[in-house]
Order: structure tokens, then sequence, then C-alpha cells
């Protein structure tokens, strides 16, 4: 719309004036006309019009803010009065406009908001208007306000509305969309507001004041879409045909306290799909013969009064559930549903309450009528259901019961529903389901307690006499539930109890549950299927003291059953399926044995403490690997009287007591096993061979109560598996003198202890593990990587007193394998051989009294890596590091014997590693030899020499690149350096005892305030300001006073400058000028 500004001007007729003054006569001037000022409009400024603006206003510009005062007029004269015109293309705060007086836009809107479309370009920003009319104040023209598009594009205009006056039209519309879906109203309609009929999206609405229609509607949607709140407390009007409210958005609830009526033929209130709440005092009528019409669903809770019928379309544009609740008011007409599952709610006066003067008529689909109790009652008469409701609903609320007794007839499908407890006391029939506990209402949670008798006399293979939905709090049978099919189905988050007294007999299976917790104290029975079939979220709590019969299967799991009591079957007492637990304590008994739903089942453990009667099969897949595999525990005092069969590294646990001769304790038939692991429990001192049994290719022992295990033996890994040769656990002393060779797995694996379910991991672990035999570990396979020869944990103490060999045959390979990984304390006394492959890597202290050494022509190895703490008296010599430090701090080395590398440094960093504050400590007659020039390579610490040393020291060293910072420190006490000293860029310090300083090459300070340190161990004197020419880059000196009788005199030649270093625990005299 384009519009065009009318503007008269007043010009001042001075020649007139000049005239009359010289006549005497006098002239009277026309009226002025008062223009809104400032006009044109400023941006985020106020335009205010006084007394009468007859040629309207145009407002172009963001923020502004126009003030229409009381008594003041806009006229639209030809357009309308007010017209928003803000460019899309631009963005800013929304135009207020207040009114206390009068706009008025005569065959033309009062006030129009149009999205304008660009001359150029595209405009992406909606027009929005606050508009606040007071009291006494009025907005009228054709239309009171338009809100639309100019044009086509790809905004919106949007007007807020808080109206205290008037607001009318003089086509019969106050308020219009004139394209709708690109236009809404935001309305608050105070108590003295007045507004016309409405014709658009109205987003939202809080109606105080009053909305009249006349013979139009009083709102009307149309095609719009919204999704805020409706309210009204005033009155909503009309006196036509159409509905008062129509169209109304089915994204949008309206709440009723107010009135709605419509005094002509149409209904009240009229849409597609509508929600609505009726408060008390709130009224809805019709003179018509309709409140409300819902073309599709309905959701109405009414506490008011509604005059006239509800109605449902029976034919909707889509199938939906409709509800009515109209407990707590007066519906004075009749209610008739559609074709979906519809809901009827009553209350419960020892007998229904609905609230409905007229006929109830459910209409086509599954219709229920829900009775909500809210106080304690007892049922013991049928309860009749409206005309085509096929459902009753018990709901009681919380703390509440509801009682049916003898005489509680169920109509139908009886559900139950509700946040209460529903107890049954009588006997409930039918032909297929009889009861459905809950659903998945998240705001439903009930409990039904069936103490009477509930039978079933056909079905299909699929349905269950008793349905318990997801959100359910308890489902407990203390009766009797005879089922022609199925017994009990359960998809529940809550509680299954069938109590001592009460009986589950099915022809089919017995109780299907899922996920929700179960326990047995009575009799489940399946006269021609599976008596429990158990299945959800592993941990779940499930639990057998009674009796669970089945033909085909007394029980299936899939997850951790307890039983203390009886299962039972002819055929299979036990099916497991994947990550089923089966814990058979003591007192518990299963006949019929226990078997895998699969041969390729995976993760499934049985734990046997009680008596089981017959086979257990659990076979796993032959790729099956040790992070997947079944468990049998055969626990103290459990009995097993039939045959056991495992699969490839599936695992059985047992005890050593007991076992011997060819049989293991607690299974009294035969063992098929292949390529399984077994893992005695020991618990008392005990001596035995390493041989392992026919069809396991693994041994392990647990130990218990600081037992002392004494191993001999010879083993091999068998080609191609993947599990170690022997595994040890537990807490306890293992002296092993074994022959052991692996390929592709550690020889030793120890780990934590393989616990059965309910048990737990003692507080005290750690294993004190010798070994006196030869342990081999040879690879050659760069698809497999068995890291290590002995695994151990943090908690152990490992002494190799015999001979660890490690070749790795891969080339090339990208992580080395080591002899010994992890633990403690590790002690070597006997002879570790290495081919390009690691001796200690991981443990927290080494002690190496025997040999580390690399294999004759083989690859270059490593002695020891990242090992905090490591006391050499023996030999460690190889071709790679022979002592790593990687990625520690603060440790220490001892040496005493030898550290040698042949073709890299003795001791140093990685280039991927650090070091920061490690202490070296060169013993006499300890020797460290680097073969690449450099005997030591470190950043920073602390290097104390009494022995001797062969190539370069490199305390500067940087993994980072450059020269370290790291402080460091080198005291000589009487060894040698053969080769050169190097310090980094800290203050570092350079210490000889009685001048000795037995460097043979150059000693550089480097940068930092480095000093030297005149220590003695003897009384004498220093001379200070000289130093030996082998220093460089020292620019201080010191004194040190080593033993408390020892007396040191300063003195120099020459005044000393710069700060002098005195430490020790002698004395120390200075006669120097310093």
């Amino acid at each position: 719309m384009t519009l065009t500004r009318r503007v008269r001007v007043r010009a001042l007729q001075t020649s007139g004036m000049a005239l009359a003054m010289a006549t005497g006569a006098m002239l009277i001037a026309s009226p002025a006309f008062a223009q809104c000022t400032p006009d044109p409009t400023q941006a985020d400024a106020v335009t205010t019009c006084a007394a009468t603006d007859s040629n309207g206003l145009v407002v172009a510009t963001y923020g502004t803010t126009v003030n229409v005062p009381a008594g003041a007029t806009v006229l639209g004269s030809g357009q309308p009065g007010i017209a928003v015109t803000l460019p899309s293309t631009d963005y800013g705060s929304a135009v207020s406009i207040a009114v206390a007086g009068r706009i008025d836009g005569g065959a033309q809107q009062g006030i129009s908001l149009l999205w304008q479309t660009p001359a150029n370009g595209y405009g992406y920003y909606d027009a929005r208007m606050d508009l606040t009319v007071a009291q006494g104040g009025s907005v009228t023209g054709s239309n009171a306000i338009v809100v639309g598009r100019s044009g086509s594009g790809y905004g919106s205009a949007i007007a807020t509305i808080d109206n205290s006056g008037t607001l009318t039209g003089t086509s019969g519309i106050a308020l219009l969309a004139s394209t709708p879906g690109y236009g809404s109203f935001a309305i608050t309609n105070r108590a003295t507001g007045t507004i016309g009929a409405i014709s658009g999206t109205v987003s939202t609405l809080d109606n105080a004041g009053t909305i009249n229609g006349g013979t139009r509607s009083a709102i009307d949607w149309g095609t719009g879409y919204a999704y805020g709140t409706l309210a009204n407390s005033g009155t909503i009007t009309a006196a036509g045909s159409a509905a008062t409210l129509t169209n109304l958005s089915s994204s949008q609830a309206l709440a009723n306290s107010g009135a709605i009526t419509n005094t002509g033929s149409g209904a009240a209130i009229a849409g597609n799909v509508l929600t609505i709440s009726n408060a008390a005092g709130g009224r809805i009528a019709s003179v018509g013969s309709t409140a409300i019409n819902a073309a599709t669903t309905l959701a109405l809770i009414n506490a008011g009064t509604i005059s006239g019928n509800v109605v449902v379309a029976a034919n909707p544009n889509y199938y939906g559930s409709s509800l009515v609740d109209s407990r707590a008011g007066t519906i004075a007409g009749s209610v008739r549903f559609g074709s979906g599952a519809d809901t009827l709610v009553a209350g419960w006066n020892n007998g229904l309450v609905t609230g409905i003067t007229g006929a109830i008529d459910g209409g086509a689909g599954t219709d229920t009528m829900r009775v909500r109790f809210t106080t304690n009652a007892t049922i013991a008469s049928a309860i009749t259901l409206p005309t085509n409701f096929e459902q009753l609903s018990l709901a009681p609320e919380a703390d509440t019961t509801a009682t049916l007794a003898d005489g509680f007839i169920a109509p139908g499908l009886l559900t139950i529903g509700g946040s209460g407890t529903v107890v049954n006391r009588t006997v409930l029939t039918g032909t297929g389901q009889v009861v459905q506990v809950g659903s998945y209402d998240y705001d439903s949670a009930p409990s039904f307690t069936n103490a009477g008798t509930i039978t079933t006399t056909g079905g299909g293979a699929y349905d269950y006499a008793v349905g318990v939905g997801y959100y359910v709090t308890r489902f407990e049978n203390s009766g009797t539930i005879n089922a022609a099919s199925g017994g009990v189905s359960v998809s529940a988050s809550g509680e299954v109890v069938n109590a001592a007294s009460g009986t589950i007999t099915a022809a089919n299976t017995g109780v299907l549950l899922f996920n929700a917790r179960f326990a047995n104290a009575g009799t489940i029975r399946s006269t021609n299927g599976t008596g429990v079939i158990l299945s959800g979220s592993s941990g779940t709590d499930w639990n057998n003291s009674g009796l669970i019969e089945g033909k085909v299967a007394g029980a299936r799991i899939s997850s951790s059953l307890v039983n203390t009591g009886t299962i039972t079957s002819p055929n299979t007492g036990v099916l497991v399926d994947y990550y089923g637990v089966l814990d058979n304590r003591a007192g518990g008994t299963i006949n019929g044995g226990v078997a895998g739903t699969t041969t390729g089942l995976f993760n499934a453990t049985v734990a046997n403490a009680g008596t089981i009667n017959g086979d257990v099969a659990l076979l796993g897949s032959t790729y099956s690997s040790s992070y997947n595999a079944n468990r049998f525990f055969a626990l103290a005092g459990g009995v097993v009287n039939g045959n056991l069969t495992l699969g490839t590294n599936d695992v059985l646990v047992a005890e050593f007591a007991g076992s011997g001769d060819g049989r293991i304790a607690g299974i009294t038939g035969t063992i098929t096993a292949t390529n399984s692991t077994l893992r005695y429990r020991v618990r008392r001192d005990t001596a035995t061979s390493l041989a392992t049994p026919a069809g396991f290719a693994s041994i392990g022992y647990d130990l218990y109560d600081s037992a002392t295990l004494t191993l001999t033996g010879t083993a091999t890994q068998a080609p191609g598996l993947y599990v170690p040769t022997l595994t040890l656990a537990g807490q306890g002393v293992v002296d092993l003198d074994a022959t052991i060779a692996t390929t592709s797995q550690p020889a030793i694996q120890i780990t934590s202890l393989l616990l059965a379910p309910g048990e737990t991991q003692p507080a005290t672990r750690g294993l004190t593990l010798t070994s006196r035999g030869a342990l081999t570990l040879d690879r050659s396979d760069s698809n497999i990587y068995p890291y290590t020869a002995v695994a151990l944990t943090g908690d152990d103490t490992f002494t190799n007193a015999g001979t660890i060999t490690v070749r790795d045959r891969v080339t090339p390979s990208y992580s080395s394998i080591t002899a010994i990984a992890g633990g403690k304390i590790v002690v070597n006394s006997g002879t570790i051989t290495l081919n390009n492959a690691t001796g200690v890597s991981g443990a927290l202290s080494v002690t190496n009294s025997g040999s580390i050494v690399q294999a004759a022509g083989g690859g270059a190895a490593t002695g020891i890596s990242g090992v905090s703490d490591v006391t050499n008296s023996g030999t460690i010599d190889v071709a790679g590091t022979a002592v790593a430090l990687t990625s520690y701090a603060y440790g220490t080395i001892t040496n005493s014997g030898r550290i040698a590398s042949s073709g890299d440094v003795a001791i140093g960093v990685p280039s991927y590693g650090y070091s920061n504050g490690t202490v070296i400590t060169n013993l006499g007659g300890g020797t460290i030899v680097g073969g690449a020039g450099t005997a030591i390579r470190m950043m920073g610490g602390t290097i104390r020499n009494a022995g001797t040393i062969t190539g370069s020291i490199d305390l500067a060293y940087s993994s980072f690149g450059g020269v370290s910072y790291m402080p460091a420190t080198y005291i000589a006490e009487g060894g040698t350096l053969a080769g050169d000293l190097r310090f980094g860029s800290a203050d570092d310090q350079l210490i000889a005892i009685d001048d000795v300083i037995g460097v043979t090459g150059t000693i550089d300070g480097g940068d930092g305030l480095d000093s030297f340190i005149h220590a003695r161990t003897a009384s004498g004197s220093v001379a200070l300001g000289t130093l030996p020419a082998s220093l460089i880059n020292f620019e201080r000196e010191g004194v040190r006073a080593i033993g408390a009788d020892t007396v040191v005199t300063i003195t120099a030649a020459n005044p000393v400058a710069g700060t002098v270093r005195v430490s020790g625990d002698g004395s120390i005299v200075n006669t120097a000028t310093l």
C-alpha cells in the first residue's frame, strides 16, 4: 500500500494584515490544524499528537513512540489514522503507540501495520508494534487495526495490544489480519476494555474485558497457526451462526474462568483440535444445540458450567484420542465422542459422578470410562458403562485404595491407572486379557494387588491375562491367576512380586517381564511353555525363593536372577541369554540343568552354590575372546549333578580344594571344554603342578587368605589363542619354578580376582611372586601384540630368580614388548635376555643384582623404562638406552654395578619424554658407559659420581627443543667422567669434593648464574678468585664444609665481587674481602 501524505500549509498573509491595520478593521483567521510533532517521525524519539490532526500520521522509523493524549484526535482523511510502514531491510525496536484520545481512520483503518516489500533486494525483518489504549481511549475506522503485508516477501506483522479502552470497526471487524499467516495479534484486554470482532491469528490472549463479535465470530483464527496461551476471565460473546471462538489453533490451550457465549445458533467454541479448561465459575454456553464442537479431538477439563452439547466429529480428519473430565462441573447437555480411543473421566461417590446431564456416546473406537477415586472405596457391584464404551479404568489418587469385592463385575478389559492402589478380592474373568495395569503415561504410576482370582478362558499365543505397562509402582499377586494363554506380561519400571500365597498358572509363558524388579516367593507354572522369561538392562534385580516351573524351560534370563528356591523343567531348567547372570545360591535347586539360548552365546555367567540337577552347557562363539567369555563358577558347597560344556575362551572358576584326579570340585560329571580357561580358588598353602586339564588353554589361580602357592611344571601357549598361559590374582605368595613359552600373550598375567555375582574385591590385594624357571615370549606375527612376558598390577612384588627371554622378530616393530610390565616392586637376581625388547617397564621400583642384557646378535633393546626408583648392583647392558627416564619426576637411580649402552645413552630421556629432579648416584665401583658419545642425558637433576662414567653428561637436554631450564647439580665425589659436562640455562652447581673434579673434558655452565663449589672434608683453606681452566660460563664460587669438625677458611688475593655461596655442616671462616 502506498500512502501519500497531504499537508495543509498555513501562510502568514502579511499584506492583508497590514491592510486591516491600516483601515482599523480586525480580520479573524481560520482555525489552526494541530500537527503531530515531530512529523516526519524520528527513530527512537517521541511524536506527540495534540488537539486534532486531520491528515493522519505515517511512522516509518524504528523505535518511535507516538502519544495521543486524552482530548486529542488523529483522523485519517482518506488514509489510516496512523500507518506504520517500517522498512523490512532494517532492524530496530518496535513502534510504540499510546492512545488516551481517539484515532479514527474513517473509511480506512484506524491503525495499519503492514510489512513492507522492499523496492530492491529482500527484506527479512518483521514489522512490530506495541499498542496501549487507556480507559476512555478509542481506535476505530473500517477496522480498528489491520496487520499484514503490503506485498509478497519473507516477513510478518506482529501487533501487541494492551487495551483498556475501545477497539471497533465499522466493517464489523475490529482487528483484522489481512494476510492470514503473516500477521498476528498478542492481546491483553483489561476489565474496562471492549473489542469488536477479531479475524486473524491471536498468538496470546488475556481477556478480562469484553470481546463482542456481533453476528460474526468474536475471534476467528482462520488458517493461521499459533502456540501461545489463551485465557479468558471476562466476556467473549457473539450472536450468530458462526462459533464465538472458531478455528482455534491446535497448539493452543484455552483457559476460561469467565463467560464464552453465543446467543445465536452457533457454537460457543469450535475448532479442529481443542484443549479447554473451564474453571469453577466459568461458563461456556450457546442458545443453539452445541456449546463445543471439535472436528478431530477434544481435551476438556470442566469445573464450571457448559450449557449445550459437547460434540467430537464422528469422521475426523485423523484419528486421535479425546478426553472429557467434568467431575467438578456441569455439562447441561449431551457428550458425543468421535472415532478415536476416547476417555471419559468420572468421579466416585458410591456411584459414578460424570457431571453430564445428557446422553453420553463413545462413538467408534475403543473407549474408556476412567473412574478417579479421591478417598478409599470398596466396589461391590457392577459398573455400567455408557453407550459405546468398551473399557473400565480405575484410577485412585495417591495414598488412596480402591478395593474390588464380591459383586464387582468388570464390563470388559479392566485398566488400572492413577497413582494409588487397586486391590482385587473377587473373581475377574475374560476370554482374553482381563487386567491392564499402567501404561506409558508418566503422570500415572499405579499399584495393583491381586488377592482374588483372575481367570482367562481363551486368548492367542501372544495374549496375557494381566498386562503391566511401563509406569507402574508395584504389581503383586497373592491370589490366583489361571490363564488359558499367557499369565502376566510386564514392561515396567517398578516392582513385580508373586507372594508366597500367589499362584500363576498359564498354558503359555507364566511371566514375561522386561526391566522391572522381580521377586517370586510363590508358584509360577507354565503347562506348555516357559515359566518366566526375564529380560532387561544389566544388573536388574530379580529373585526367586519360590517355585518356577515350565514344560519347555523353567526360566529364560538375560540379566541377573538370584535363585534360592526351585526352578524346574523336564527339558531345561534355566536358559541363559546374552549377558544373562544366573546366581544359584545355597539352598537353590535347578532341575533340568542350564543351557545357553544359542551356540554363539557370550557374556553369560552361571554361579552355583546350590544344586543343579542336569547338564550345564555354555557354548560361546568360536571367535569369542576373554573379554566376552561365558563364565561358570563352581562355588564352595555347590554341586552340578551332570556334565559341564564350555566353548572357546570360556572360563571355569572352581575351588582347588576337592579338585584333582581328573575331576573339578562341584561337578560330578565330565567337563568338555574347547581352549577354555580354568581358574582355581586357593584358600590354603598349596603345592601343585602347572599342568592344564584337557580342553583348557590357560590356567589360573586366585589366592585368598594370604595363602602360599608353589607351582612347578611346563606350559606352552597353544598357537592362535589369545589367553595368558598362567593367570594369578588375589593376595598371597606364589613360588613358581616352571618353564613357560608364549607367542601372543603374557606367560604370566596378574590381574584382579574373578568374582561371582554378589562378591567384592578385598581391601588388601597384591601378590608376592618369585619365578625360578624359564619364561619365554617370542613374537613373530605383526598382527598380535602380547606386550609383555610378565604382566603385574600396581600392588604386586615380583622377583625373577630364573631366566626371562623376550624376542620381537617383527620388523618394523612400532610398539616395544617387555619382559616385565608394571608392578610395585620388581627384583631381578636372574637373567633377562632381550632381542628388540625392553627389560622392565612401568614399575614403581626395580632392584637388579642379576643381568638385563641384549641377546647376542639381537636387535637394540632397552634395559629399564619408566621406573621411578632403580637400584643396580648387577649388569644392565644393551644397545638401546639402558635406563630410560620416561616422563616422570624426582626419581632415583643408585648404581654400584654396570649400566651400559653400546649404541645410545646409558641413562637418558627419550625424545618423547621428560624428567625433573632425577637423582643419579654412581657409587664407588659403579660404571656407567654410553655408546654414542653421551653417557647421561637429562633435563636438569642431580648426579653424584664416585665411580666411573664413560661418555659426556648432558644436563641441558630438552625434549621440547632448545636448552633445558631445569636446575642441575653435579657432585664430584672422587669419581671420574671421561667426557664433557654440560649444564643448561638455570642456576646450576658444580660441587667438587676436596677440589677433585675428575672430568676430562670441558665443563660448560651454560646460561644462568652458575656456581663452582669448593667442598672440603677436612679443615683447610680455599682461595677464591681463580677457577679451574676446564670450567667456562661459571659466574660464582662457593665453599662447603663437610663434617662437624671441619673448619674451612676463605682467602682471596683480590676482593671478591658478587655472592659467595656457603654451605655444609662444618664451620667456615672468611678472611677475604667480599
